[in-house]
C-alpha cells in the first residue's frame, strides 16, 4: 500500500509540475515557430541538470554503502576462523530424560558413540563438544588461578567447552604446546586453554603444569596440559573468546554436538552415523545433520541479507541514474539540433561534437558524484557498527564507486553524442 501510494504521488507530482508550467505559456508565444523563449529553455535546462545531479548523488550513496558492505563481507568470510570447516559434518545429541539421568550415564553413552563412529569408513576424526564454533557461547564461568588471590568480580570469565581429544583433530584446531586429552585422563582433573587465555593468565610464563579451578574455592583443581589456537566461537566479527577446554566427562551436558571429519559424501557418512546411533539407542532423536560450512554460513546470514538488499538498491539506483542521464542528454541534443547543424556547417568535426556533448553531459554527473561521496562518508560513519575491517571512508571503495558511475555516465552520454555526430548538417538546419 505504501509503495502504491508513493508511486501515485510521484506520478501526480511530476505530471502536475510540467502541466502547471504549460498553463502559464502565452498562447501567442506558443503559436509561433520555436515559441519557447530562450529564458524558459535555460530554466528547463537548469532543472534537468539539478535532477541528474540528484540522481547521481543518490546512486553514489547507494553504491558506496554497497561497496563498504561488500568489502566488509569479503574480509569477514576470508578471516582466519581458527578451525577448518571443510568436510566436517555435525549433529546435535540431546541426552535427557530417564534414560540419561546423570553425568555418568551421559558420559558413558558418548564414549560408546565415539567408539562406534570412529571406525566407520570415511571418518578420519570424530569429536564431541557442548558447543560448536560460531554456534554461540558455551558455559561461562569464573576461573581461579592457583596461587593468585583476586576479588570475586576481578576473576576472569571464561567460555568453558567440554570436548574430547580428537575434537581438535576433527576441526583442525592447532595444538600450540603440550598434549591433548586421552581416556587415561579420567583418573585426574585436566584442562586445556586457548592462546589468548594463556597469555592473559600467565604472561611470559609457560602455562603447562599450572592449575586452575572453577567457581568457588571448593571446586577441584585442574592441571593445564595443553595450549591450542584461538577460535572465533561466538561470531566471525568478534575477537576470539577466552576459552578453557575440559574433558567431556568432567561436566554434565545434556546437549552435545558430534562432529565428524570425512572424505566421503555428506549423505553417505550421515547415513552410517545415524545407523550406529540407532544401534546404541533406538529411541534417541537424531536431528538433521549439518555441515560446518552451513554453521559458518548461518553465522553471517544477517550480513549477507543486508549486503544483498543494498546491492539490489544500488543496482536499481545505477540503472535509473544511467537512464536519467541518457534521457536528459538525448533531449538536450534534440533541442540543440539546429545549433549542431550550424557547428557542422562551419567546420566542426564529429569528434568535436562528441567530446562537447559528453563533456557537458558529465558536468552534472561530477557535481552529483562529489555530493554523493560526501553523503557516503557521512553514511559510512553511521554504518560503522556493521562494518568489519573497513573504514567508513575507505578510499578504494569510493574510488571504485566513482569509476563505475563515471563509466556508466560516459556511456549514457556517448550514445546521444554518436547520433548527433552522424547527423547531416542540412537536415539538422532544416529542423528549425
Amino acid at each position: 500500500a505504501v509503495a502504491c501510494a508513493l508511486s501515485v504521488f510521484s506520478a501526480l507530482l511530476f505530471g502536475l509540475m510540467p502541466a502547471w508550467r504549460a498553463s502559464r505559456i502565452d498562447p501567442q508565444e506558443g503559436l509561433r515557430s520555436g515559441g519557447r523563449s530562450a529564458t524558459e529553455s535555460r530554466r528547463s535546462g537548469r532543472w534537468r541538470t539539478v535532477l541528474v545531479a540528484l540522481e547521481v548523488g543518490l546512486s553514489t550513496v547507494c553504491l558506496a554503502a554497497a561497496g563498504l558492505l561488500l568489502n566488509s563481507f569479503v574480509r569477514l568470510t576470508h578471516l582466519d576462523k581458527g578451525f577448518d570447516a571443510e568436510h566436517v559434518m555435525s549433529v546435535e545429541l540431546h541426552l535427557a530424560g530417564t534414560r540419561y539421568p546423570d553425568e555418568a550415564k551421559r558420559s558413558e553413552f558418548l564414549r560408546k558413540v565415539l567408539e562406534a563412529v570412529s571406525p566407520l569408513p570415511g571418518a578420519t576424526a570424530v569429536g564431541v563438544s557442548n558447543m560448536l564454533p560460531l554456534a554461540g557461547e558455551g558455559n561461562n564461568n569464573l576461573l581461579i588461578v592457583e596461587g593468585v588471590n583476586v576479588p570475586l568480580f576481578e576473576r576472569p570469565i571464561v567460555d568453558m567447552r567440554s570436548v574430547n581429544g580428537d575434537y581438535f583433530h576433527t576441526l583442525e584446531i592447532p595444538l600450540r604446546s603440550g598434549r591433548l586429552f586421552t581416556e587415561e585422563d579420567r583418573k585426574h582433573g585436566v584442562a586445556m586453554v586457548g592462546e589468548s587465555l594463556a597469555r592473559k593468565l600467565w604472561p611470559g610464563e609457560n602455562p603447562l603444569g599450572k592449575r586452575v579451578r572453577f567457581s568457588g574455592d571448593e571446586a577441584p583443581l585442574l592441571d593445564v596440559i595443553g595450549v591450542v589456537g584461538d577460535v572465533r566461537g561466538n561470531g566471525l566479527q568478534k575477537v576470539p573468546q577466552q576459552v578453557i577446554y575440559i574433558p567431556y566427562w568432567y561436566r554434565d551436558n545434556a546437549s552435545t554436538s558430534l562432529v565428524i571429519r570425512t572424505g566421503m559424501e555428506s549423505a553417505a557418512i550421515a547415513s552410517a552415523v545415524r545407523a550406529e546411533l540407532r544401534k546404541l539407542d533406538p529411541e534417541l532423536p537424531v536431528p538433521q545433520f549439518r555441515t560446518m560450512q552451513d554453521i559458518v554460513s548461518a553465522s553471517v546470514a544477517e550480513r549477507k541479507f543486508q549486503l544483498s538488499l543494498v546491492l539490489v538498491f544500488a543496482g536499481i539506483a545505477l540503472v535509473l541514474a544511467s537512464l536519467g542521464i541518457f534521457g536528459v542528454v538525448s533531449y538536450t541534443v534534440a533541442q540543440r539540433r539546429g545549433e549542431m547543424g550550424i557547428r557542422l556547417a562551419l567546420g566542426a568535426t564529429a569528434g568535436n561534437l562528441k567530446s562537447m556533448v559528453v563533456r557537458q553531459g558529465l558536468v552534472p554527473v561530477a557535481v552529483g558524484l562529489a555530493g554523493g561521496i560526501l553523503a557516503g562518508l557521512a553514511l559510512g560513519r553511521v554504518m560503522e557498527g556493521v562494518l568489519f575491517g573497513v573504514r567508513a571512508g575507505d578510499p578504494w571503495t569510493l574510488a571504485a564507486v566513482s569509476l563505475v558511475l563515471i563509466g556508466v555516465a560516459a556511456a549514457a552520454c556517448y550514445i546521444p553524442a554518436m547520433r548527433v555526430s552522424r547527423a547531416d548538417p542540412l537536415t539538422a538546419l532544416r529542423y528549425e
